[in-house]
């Protein structure tokens, strides 16, 4: 009789013992399974954030207020007062044509001093270095990824050459007739960077290679290697133009899209 009772109360304890090994084991389950899920509630809480969404919003929804032509606008940074310490300043633009829901904007200063090819070579604005430098240093340089993104590519007419696909350019000697009617609407301050980079990128085939006027993006009605520009007064020079590797002040213009 006692041996059966002890058998009894052997086989009692095994058996608690092994539910409660199991009850355990379960529980470390659920405790590592609530971990996993935690980890994903995690990353998906990461991936929906508000910060997220805000973030896709203005990308979607990012455009220019401009309500008249003529208006101004602060879009993108570039430096200008020639003090990098300081970071980069806002780019004031001014509207210059309207159509629908995209506007057209020139700078209001001319931002950078760039010859218009590095080389004396005959060129034009398709195949110019100024070209390149537009839409590719200069673009990224000034421009966050939002920014960007309202920048539109635009077909750009080159009479009597290759029309191009740009999203940064110069005007023409048409378009700076037609959008600036008088001599003095012509006249342009160059920042502090710009006259420093007129300078730097002076070619030494001239004693002084740079000037205060701005390019357009035609070429010079007469010669294949030199463009046309406005001088700081305000005239335009456009049957000899300057040799394409002077240095002159870089007024860039872009279509956006409204808001």
């Amino acid at each position: 009789m006692k041996k059966f009772i002890l058998m009894l109360l052997s086989v009692t304890i095994i058996t608690i013992f092994t539910a409660c090994q199991s009850d355990v084991n379960s529980k470390y389950n659920i405790v590592d399974n609530k971990y996993n899920a935690t980890e994903t509630e995690f990353a998906t809480t990461n991936i929906d954030s508000e910060s997220s969404k805000n973030y896709n919003k203005e990308t979607t929804d990012l455009g220019i207020e401009i309500t008249n032509i003529g208006d101004s606008v602060k879009f993108g940074n570039y430096e200008q007062d020639n003090n990098t310490s300081n970071g980069k300043e806002e780019i004031e633009w001014i509207c210059i044509n309207k159509d629908d829901d995209k506007a057209l904007l020139i700078s209001k200063y001319c931002l950078d001093g760039q010859p218009y090819n590095n080389d004396f070579v005959e060129t034009s604005w398709e195949n110019s270095s100024l070209r390149d430098w537009l839409n590719s240093s200069f673009y990224e340089e000034a421009f966050s990824n939002n920014e960007q993104s309202i920048i539109l590519t635009t077909e750009v007419l080159n009479s009597g050459e290759s029309n191009t696909m740009d999203k940064v350019s110069l005007l023409s000697i048409d378009e700076v007739n037609e959008y600036f009617r008088s001599t003095d609407e012509k006249i342009v301050n160059l920042t502090d960077y710009a006259v420093a980079e007129l300078k730097r990128n002076a070619t030494s085939r001239f004693s002084d290679g740079w000037s205060n006027g701005w390019w357009l993006r035609s070429m010079s009605e007469k010669y294949k290697d030199c463009a046309a520009h406005v001088g700081e007064s305000g005239k335009i020079f456009s049957r000899i133009g300057a040799n394409v590797d002077f240095s002159q002040g870089v007024r860039p213009i872009i279509w956006v899209k409204l808001k």
